[in-house]
This record gives structure tokens, sequence and C-alpha cells, in this order.
């Protein structure tokens, strides 16, 4: 391999490292309303365009199918918009169509981002990015503020989004700890530490919050975090060690705030199920005519002037029966591919209870999250080299550290058939490239 092309590599990859911690480190900071634009989203326009300039001809056919998939629902959702739109002249219809095209580049693009990059030298970024993204809210004041009696926003417009921001940072950081497991003495160091600080935060924010499907969601992630540890016998240690220590704390360190009146134990206590999930469902489904089938559009209001708080519901009463139809083709495409780690899916499923009660959609780290494992699933599925054909050359295929997805394993030289198109470094008759584990 040329000095010039490693030169070009390295700063390639450094970019796209930058570009990572930047966006983590912006997500959670809430300058302006919720749906609209934020900070985070420059950092992400500039990955677009980084990888839209950049792109390879076989992760285009490596996407092709999700891209399909993706951009019908998208398509039938913007023409279904804009229909309304041109009825009411509503310019909330504008604005969901330019939410769901962006969702849909944004999950695109970080799953190519994440492909290129997951690799042995990502690790410290990547580490160094989820440390930023929660600790950041803890420095930055948003727009609402709360006394210590109130639920807390933090850097955020309302608890919820801290929650659903907490859950996905620890799922993501799940998500790279199984996938990284070969690591040095030094990166174990700095894992652990990360996924201790992820962790202690996490359950700080929720807490904060008092979201009930968030509650429930981190109860479910940290059945999956125990269940994956080697080490559960000190988890099974130290829970009980702390519960014990918090029931038996001196008075005067509890009796400083009147905590039954806090209204963040007043939800979760005093808290009717039932009645809270009837509240955010009953009189937002009301179809009128044959708009089940069709949809009725996305605007800022539904029945009672509230949106429909479920993603799925969201997206059956905005784009009817043909959108849900087609929505759910998109997530048979990305479940095909990411089951190959059912570990991944499992982290995946822990989000339910927060669904039923909200709408994830419009939410970034969740697509960023979905991006991760749809690019781990992408790798670990086996998914390519692509079938051969009259284009293939015969290549020796080195096994390098620097693009391994599996970093630590013993380096190992195999013949195979790619194809012309395929990127690749070239070093004599030697091909470096991404390596199926």
């Amino acid at each position: 391999m040329s000095n010039i092309s490693q030169t070009y590599i390295s700063k390639s990859n450094k970019f796209a490292y930058f570009l990572l911690i930047t966006v983590f480190l912006l997500s959670p900071i809430y300058l302006f309303a919720s749906g609209g634009p934020q900070l985070v989203d420059a950092p992400i326009l500039l990955a677009m365009i980084y990888i839209l300039l950049t792109l390879y001809d076989h992760e285009i056919q490596l996407l092709s199918l999700i891209l399909i998939a993706f951009s019908a629902f998208v398509s039938w959702a913007i023409g279904v918009n804009i229909y309304y739109y041109m009825d009411s002249y509503n310019p909330f219809y504008i604005k969901a169509s330019l939410q769901l095209s962006y969702v849909m580049m944004l999950f695109l693009i970080f799953t190519i981002l994440f492909f290129r990059i997951l690799n042995k030298n990502v690790i410290p970024y990547m580490y160094t990015a989820l440390l930023l993204a929660i600790i950041t809210p803890l420095f930055i004041k948003g727009k609402t503020e709360a006394g210590f009696m109130a639920r807390q926003a933090l850097s955020f417009n309302n608890p919820n989004q801290i929650a659903l921001y907490a859950l996905s940072i620890m799922a993501i950081t799940l998500v790279l700890n199984n996938y990284f497991t070969f690591l040095s003495r030094r990166e174990k160091i700095l894992s652990l530490f990360v996924y201790t600080v992820v962790f202690i935060l996490g359950h700080y924010f929720i807490v904060l919050s008092a979201s009930r499907g968030g509650l429930i969601s981190l109860v479910l992630i940290d059945m999956i975090a125990i269940w994956k540890t080697k080490k559960k016998a000190l988890f099974a240690i130290l829970m009980p060690v702390i519960f014990v220590a918090f029931i038996f704390l001196p008075d005067r360190v509890i009796s400083q705030y009147n905590l039954s009146e806090m209204r963040a134990v007043k939800r979760l206590v005093n808290a009717d199920l039932s009645a809270l999930l009837a509240k955010r469902t009953e009189g937002r489904f009301v179809f009128q005519d044959i708009s089940i089938i069709f949809g009725r559009g996305k605007t800022n209001t539904t029945i009672g002037k509230k949106e429909v708080h479920n993603t799925l519901g969201d997206i059956l009463y905005s784009y009817g029966v043909i959108g849900i139809c087609l929505f759910s083709i998109f997530l048979v495409f990305y479940l095909k591919h990411c089951i190959c780690v059912s570990y991944n899916i499992l982290i995946l499923l822990a989000f339910v209870p927060m669904n039923i009660s909200h709408n994830l959609f419009r939410f970034r780290t969740i697509w960023i999250l979905l991006a991760l494992v749809y690019s781990i699933g992408l790798i670990r599925g086996n998914s390519y080299p692509p079938e051969r054909d009259n284009s293939c050359i015969e290549a020796d295929l080195q096994w390098d550290m620097e693009y391994h997805p599996n970093p630590g394993a013993p380096a190992v030289n195999k013949a195979v058939s790619l194809p012309k198109n395929w990127p690749a470094q070239r070093m004599g008759g030697n091909i470096v490239k991404h390596c199926l584990p």
C-alpha cells in the first residue's frame, strides 16, 4: 500500500471519528423547539455530505433492499402529506415530510459510517463519544427549569426526552461491548470505565425524569446487561447491598426533602397504568371515510389536539393501513439482517414499553442505535462478498487489524473471489479490506 493511500485512509477515518464524536457531544443539547433543527444537525448534515461524496458501489448494493423498502414507505407518506397540504395548506404537512426524509437519510448514512469504521481503531473514539454524550446533560441547562420536587429535563425540552436519550446511550454501549470482544488491557479498562459511567448516569437521568415507560425499559436493559455479563455474582451482591444501604440510611439524610410530595415519586407510586394508556389513546384513532386505509396525513395535532403517543399508532393514523404495511416491510428487511446477533434484538425489544406511550420516530439517537445494530448485522451476517460473477478476480484477502470486524482475532490469509468494483487498498497482489468474522 502506498504512503499516499495510507495517508488518505488515515485522514478519512479521522474525519469520520471527528464527526462521530461531535454528533454524540451535541445530541443532548436542545436549544430550539422539539421536532425542529438542533445543533446536532450540523455535524449530521456534514456526515451525510461526506458519505455521499465517498460512496462505493458495493455499499449501494449492500443497502439496496433496505433502501427500497424505506423509500417506499417515505414516498407514500410524503404523497399523503402533499395531498392533505393541497387541501388545507397547513405547513406542518411539509415539515412532517421533511422529517421523514431526514430520518431515512440519518439511518442510511450512519449505517454506512459504522460499517466503515467498526474496527479496532475506532474503540477509543467511540467510547470517548459515549462518555461525552452521557455527561453533557449535566452541564447544559435547557429551556425548561424545574426544582428538585418536579420532573427533570436537564438539557432537553421535556423529561421523557432525557429518559429516552439515556436508554439509547446505554443500549449503544451494550451493543458495542458485545461487538468488541477481543480487547487489550488498556481498551478493557476504557470500556469498563465508560460502561460504568454510562450506566450510573443513565439510571440517574431516568429516575430524575420519572418516566414510567423509561423505568420499565430500564429494568429490561438492566436484566439484559446482567444476563450478558460474566460477573453475575458481582451484580447479585452489589444490588442488595445498595438497596439495604438505602433502606437504613439515617433519617436526617432522607428527611431533607419530603420525598412523598415529589411529583416524580407521585407519578411512580400512584400511577394508574390502564388510565394513563387510555388517556394517550382514547379519541386519537377516530377515522373518517376510508382514511383508515390511506391515512389522514401527519399534522401537529390529531384528535384532542395532541399527537398519537405511539410510533406505530402514529403511522397508522397518519398514513393508514397502507403506510403501516410499507413500514412493516421495512422492519422485516431490517430484522432479517439483524437477527444473526440475537443479543442486539433483545436490546431493541427493551424499548417496547417506551414506544407504547411515546412516539420515537423523530428521536435521532434511536436511529443512530438502529443504524449501529444494522451495520453489525451486515458484517456478522456474512452478507457479502456478493455472489461470484464474470467480473470477479482471484485475490489474496489479507486480514488486517485495522479493518477486521472482530478485533483481536488471529490473522488469516485466504484466497477468495472479489468483484473488481470492491473498494480496496492494493499492495502488490493483496487486497486489504473489511473481512467477515
